[in-house]
């Protein structure tokens, strides 16, 4: 071979790793699924209740399951994305000292038990979400209508009743509640590309029925086939002052703490999780005021929750 042209495959050579080796192999994870498409996810969670009222030991086990459909309406200039978001099936599987009981939607029986009620009356409700590329919740429409479809379906007639669920529905889907569940569905994403070890942090505080703040550390641990496995550890705590929740005839006020972790799959073609598993342990107290009596309730919470995304 001439040397000449053996020296210019050298270089040559020499060139393309110099360039492969600048190749940014940093992964930019971001939420942007494509306008006008649909998306359907279930959302799985095993909870063990353990408490103590007046000396008395009871245990509470059950399964809740949530179905919604995800439609990504449109986006702004900005990258952020409305969602509307819409139950539908809903599942409740508790058993308890009190007795059993089993609902799903999609089957449904024991319809006129008051503890489904809450339950059924979802599917086909929902509201409007906007995202931004971080995954965080932005705003959140549609709350207030979706409220009163369901107590006209309830068929409350009480006023101080209505005053009472209507006030409950709210804290229970109010914006912040609505970013833990959104955190099911779209984790909140690192400012900055990043490579397979690299880990980030998010704070979310919710003022809803149970107020926590969940302080969780993300770590990408693997990338193929555009799809990020991210492992999540949080530490779950309160404020030293809990906040009273006013539940119609009582009042409640929490002290408790614990921890969650687990791993998340992300499409990072939309940001969506297509997959997850979370296991999640809390414990405390439980203060119930009534008549201005304060009556201490000891509980534990342990959860494990799948989420699957099922397709478009």
């Amino acid at each position: 071979m001439n040397k000449r042209i053996l020296n210019l495959m050298i270089a040559l050579l020499l060139l393309l790793g110099l360039v492969s080796c600048t190749v940014d192999s940093r992964l930019n994870m971001k939420f942007a699924p494509k306008v006008g498409d649909v998306y359907h996810i279930n959302i799985i969670m095993d909870q063990e209740i353990k408490q103590t009222v007046s000396g008395q030991d009871s245990t509470i086990n059950q399964k809740l399951g949530f179905g919604f459909s995800l439609t990504a309406r449109e986006a702004d200039e900005a990258g952020n994305t409305w969602v509307d978001v819409k139950y539908e099936w809903v599942q409740l599987d508790q058993k308890s000292d009190m007795g059993n009981v089993v609902y799903d939607s999609r089957n449904p029986t024991n319809e006129d038990n008051p503890l489904v009620t809450g339950f059924k009356v979802l599917v086909g409700k929902g509201y409007s979400m906007k995202m931004s590329p971080d995954g965080e919740v932005l705003e959140v429409t549609g709350i207030d209508t979706m409220i009163s479809d369901i107590l006209k379906e309830v068929g409350v007639t009480d006023e101080q009743l209505i005053a009472q669920m209507e006030q409950q529905f709210k804290e229970k889907y109010s914006t912040d509640s609505l970013k833990e569940q959104a955190g099911n569905m779209v984790i909140n994403f690192p400012d900055e590309p990043i490579e397979i070890g690299d880990s980030w942090t998010s704070t979310v505080s919710s003022s809803s029925l149970v107020p926590v703040n969940v302080e969780t550390t993300y770590t990408l641990i693997s990338y193929e086939n555009e799809l990020a496995t991210v492992n999540v550890v949080s530490v779950i705590s309160q404020d030293a002052e809990g906040a009273e929740t006013n539940l119609g005839p009582y009042k409640v006020r929490y002290n408790l703490s614990g921890t969650q972790e687990g791993t998340i799959t992300v499409d990072t073609k939309t940001g969506w999780s297509v997959n997850s598993t979370i296991d999640q342990a809390i414990a405390g107290d439980m203060t119930m005021i009534i008549n201005d009596q304060e009556i201490l309730v000891p509980m534990s919470i342990t959860s494990h929750v799948t989420v699957e995304m099922i397709g478009q």
